[in-house]
């Protein structure tokens, strides 16, 4: 004989979760929930989402994905707890909407746009018939009619597809032509204003609707309805008894008009229905997330330091901006590993002639910011340097001559002053004259050139590799990001322009390592 043995009940099992095993419901850990089939279950009036008992939402209540309504012959359709296709609110309940001379409760619903319930039954409205179950609206004298259609006259019938007097009737044409729905000469006018002759019928015009046999104004979004051929906008729909927009689209609210949903910049309900996966839905509006910016429709990811750009919204950081056509930080900042700083001291200061205050980047006193860079208050500049004309250059003895920082006559640059010049004096036999040769002149050697950043190349005198000519003078070529004056070839390397006053990289060349390639 088998020894008998029983199911014991185990604590470390149950943890209170729901789900988990019970005995009472105080073992429970969700207040909602109760022991329920020895398991800890949520309560009628509420349901289960993400492990914890959530109340049922009543009718009309905003609900989205998961989401349980409170009736259950209701669901959640378009972010509202609303009644299913075939059933009515009433009393806060859903109830089944009457078919066509089916049984309804009066003043209730009935299934169709066009039928209402009439002394307890679901009857067509007046001029409609029931066609294949459905309400469709009597067809005019002279108008189209298929099998089973009802003209609206009782004394015609559908004849060779037109509703016609039958044999022992006339049509009476003595009273106006040019009825909605009846027969009119091409071009010629309707009696209402807003119907026209289309095909040999007056029809009302694409923003107008028939009704009692005249042209009425198609419906607008939110406004009640009861069919959706009336509403004005072509991608809405008549849901629960109001023009709303097609689950596919969405609501424009600045022109008030139903659009696709998903485009950046369009309409949307979450950020799932957002086509650009950078992009996320922010006021029922698709926009870019923070680190990309709008292009042609598309998000792109926005642009580092010193690359090239033409709109302040598609700089990454947030203390750069857009400045002759590239990231570049703003004045009160310094670039430290691709990052605009606030200073810790002068050196971190990209204009020579700025210091570090308080954490910002401010020009020296005697200096001002113009175009971005600190410029002297009264035009200094260093030898060989590119200066405002009439202005005070830094160096000794020096002045602007043809917007460049030159020597006073008897002094010349050495080591960036000038020092005055030595008479020569005898020390073999007389000092030999060496001839003096300006630029572009035939020379043998260096030394009979007269610009001292000369030299003598291929017979002739030619600037230096790091200097160009201007107006008969070498001057310095500008560094990048540093002042320059004339354009093409003011600049040292290959690939800048003088842009702005400023050596920058020429168009579809990008800065890296203080080169641009």
């Amino acid at each position: 004989m088998l020894p008998i043995t029983y199911c014991s009940y185990s604590p470390s099992a149950a943890d209170g979760r729901l789900g988990s095993p019970c005995l009472s419901s105080g073992q429970c850990l969700d207040d909602h929930a109760v022991c329920r089939g020895d398991y800890c279950r949520c309560k009628d009036s509420y349901f289960l989402k993400q492990g914890q008992c959530r109340k049922r939402l009543s009718l009309g209540a905003a609900c989205g994905m998961g989401d349980v309504c409170s009736d259950s012959l209701a669901q959640c359709r378009d972010g509202l707890c609303r009644c299913r296709v075939q059933y009515y609110q009433a009393d806060n309940h859903c109830r089944l909407k009457g078919e066509v001379n089916g049984p309804c409760q009066d003043g209730g619903a009935c299934l169709g746009d066009n039928a209402g319930c009439v002394r307890g039954k679901c009857q067509c409205l007046s001029d409609y018939f029931l066609k294949d179950g459905a309400c469709e609206k009597t067809k005019r004298l002279g108008s189209v009619c298929g099998d089973g259609d009802l003209c609206r006259d009782e004394n015609a019938v559908c004849q060779d597809q037109h509703c016609r007097c039958r044999g022992e009737f006339y049509e009476d044409d003595t009273g106006p032509r040019g009825h909605l729905e009846t027969p009119c000469l091409t071009g010629s006018r309707c009696l209402d204003k807003n119907a026209f002759c289309l095909s040999g019928v007056c029809l009302c015009q694409g923003a107008f609707f028939e009704k009692n046999g005249i042209c009425k104004p198609k419906i607008g979004l939110g406004q009640t309805c009861k069919s959706s051929d009336i509403c004005a906008d072509d991608n809405a729909t008549c849901r629960n008894g109001r023009c709303m927009c097609r689950r596919e689209f969405g609501l424009d609210s600045n022109r008030n008009r139903c659009v696709a949903l998903g485009n950046t910049g369009g309409a949307c309900r979450s950020d799932s229905t957002c086509l650009d996966s950078h992009a996320e839905c922010n006021g029922g509006q698709c926009l870019c997330k923070t680190a990309y910016f709008k292009r042609n429709g598309l998000c792109v990811v926005k642009f580092g330091l010193n690359d090239a750009c033409i709109g302040q919204d598609q700089c990454l950081n947030m203390n750069a901006e857009c400045r002759q056509g590239a990231c570049r930080c703003l004045t009160a900042f310094y670039e430290r590993a691709g990052v605009c700083r606030t200073c810790v001291a002068d050196d971190v200061c990209e204009d020579i002639n700025a210091g570090c205050r308080q954490g910002r980047c401010e020009c020296r006193r005697g200096y001002r910011v113009e175009d971005h860079k600190c410029v002297s208050t009264s035009g200094d500049g260093w030898t060989d340097a590119q200066c405002l004309p009439g202005g005070r250059c830094l160096v000794n003895h020096s002045v602007c001559v043809r917007a460049l920082c030159r020597c006073k006559a008897g002094f010349y640059v050495y080591q960036g002053r000038c020092q005055p010049d030595v008479p020569c004096r005898d020390v073999i036999s007389s000092c030999a004259s060496v001839p003096q040769r300006s630029l572009g002149s035939r020379c043998s050697e260096t030394s009979e050139c007269r610009d001292l950043n000369a030299k003598c190349r291929d017979g002739v005198c030619q600037c230096e590799t790091a200097f160009f000519e201007t107006n008969g003078i070498c001057a310095a070529r500008g560094r990048y990001n540093t002042p320059c004056l004339e354009p093409d070839k003011a600049c040292f390397d290959v690939n800048t322009r003088c842009k702005a006053g400023l050596c920058l990289c020429a168009e579809n060349y990008f800065r890296k390592n203080d080169i641009c390639g």
